[in-house]
């Protein structure tokens, strides 16, 4: 043996069978392939993740609903309305019964501009076409939004009435009246109501007169409030002193005139009732709020009443025929009803030939102010 410390004994030869490679064998051998596939694998699977995210994109841009943009509609001799808000048409035929459409707090959908009437077919008559006209969506949405919100001021009734003074028993009216007056106080204390009562009335002359009516339109208020209307004498008329048939220029032209009556100073209502009388008319329809007057027109009652029937008694003998009157108090109670007199405007309609019926007291409640 060798014993030099510095000199160790070999290590006895390895059986060459049973000798390892280095680094583990089988092990390595594996832990080689994984290095070997792994980056292949980590490639395929950025390549795929690529993919799934354009497919998700694409996917996604088809989805989308396509916006297209229409120019707005052409509206021939009609300007859309100036400011910031757009200009909006009605709902299309079919469509008025929806919900908000005939809601009282829905937008103003028109403007007071004027709408072009379309032209008039080969025979097809004038009677027609007024009711073509007043059963269009814009006239009918038009009447839903006026100020009276629905409620109907004035009611034509079917013409049913007594004798009269002076009409003998025949007076004329067994059948629907077909001349009519309609006679408005347009004093200052109507200053605020006033367009509800133009706005109803113009619905009124609109759907319910035919071109068999012949009507005209009497506004009493100050000398010098409706001067430029005709009113210098207090009395603002839309014909004169005559009856015009209800044809559909006719009515065109009623809207247009009554929209520019203003309400002030203090009319009279004596004055008014004798135009009225005057035009040979079958019925008057007279609405105010304090008949028997204020300031220089005011009268007593009694006396206020036998002028009426003096005038009415003198018409009658001279045409034939009696007239009658509907009356409508408007807004405000009677004066005299406060110290426990009856209505003026009621006795009115039931001591000229008419009944209780032809009277009407117009609350704010039913023009939806309160």
């Amino acid at each position: 043996m060798n014993a030099n410390p510095k000199n160790p004994m070999p290590e006895p030869a390895r059986n060459p069978d049973l000798a390892e490679e280095p680094g583990g064998g089988e092990d390595a051998d594996f832990h080689d392939k994984v290095r070997t596939v792994m980056p292949w694998v980590a490639s395929f699977g950025a390549h795929l993740g690529v993919l799934l995210l354009a497919l998700l994109l694409v996917g996604a841009a088809v989805a989308r609903p396509k916006i297209e943009v229409f120019p707005p509609p052409e509206v021939s001799g009609q300007e859309p309305p100036s400011g910031d808000r757009p200009f909006a048409l009605p709902n299309p035929p079919g469509m008025e019964g929806t919900k908000g459409w005939e809601s009282e707090s829905a937008p103003e959908m028109i403007t007071q501009t004027a709408i072009p009437q379309p032209p008039i077919p080969q025979g097809v008559g004038a009677r027609q076409v007024v009711q073509s006209a007043a059963a269009s969506p814009v006239n009918r949405m038009v009447a839903r939004q006026s100020g009276a919100k629905g409620h109907s001021i004035f009611q034509m009734g079917q013409g049913e009435n007594g004798t009269g003074p002076g009409g003998g028993g025949n007076d004329g009216l067994r059948q629907p009246p077909t001349r009519i007056v309609f006679l408005v106080d347009a004093s200052g204390s109507l200053v605020d109501t006033l367009p509800f009562v133009i706005e109803d009335l113009k619905r009124l002359v609109g759907n319910q007169l035919n071109p068999e009516c012949a009507f005209n339109i009497v506004f009493f208020s100050g000398k010098s409030v409706n001067a430029d209307m005709g009113g210098g004498s207090g009395l603002a008329s839309l014909f004169g002193d005559s009856l015009h048939a209800a044809t559909l220029p006719n009515i065109n032209k009623a809207t247009e005139w009554m929209q520019k009556i203003e309400a002030g100073g203090s009319g009279d209502p004596l004055a008014a009732i004798k135009k009225a009388v005057a035009m040979d008319p079958q019925q008057i329809h007279l609405l105010s709020d304090n008949i028997t007057g204020s300031g220089p027109f005011e009268m007593h009652q009694e006396r206020f009443m036998s002028e009426v029937k003096k005038v009415l008694a003198a018409a009658a003998k001279k045409n034939g025929h009696a007239i009658r009157m509907k009356t409508y108090q408007f807004v405000y109670a009677d004066p005299l009803t406060g110290i426990g007199m009856k209505p003026t405007l009621l006795r009115m309609a039931e001591e000229t030939g008419g009944r209780p019926a032809d009277y009407k007291f117009i609350t704010a409640r039913n023009l939806g102010l309160r």
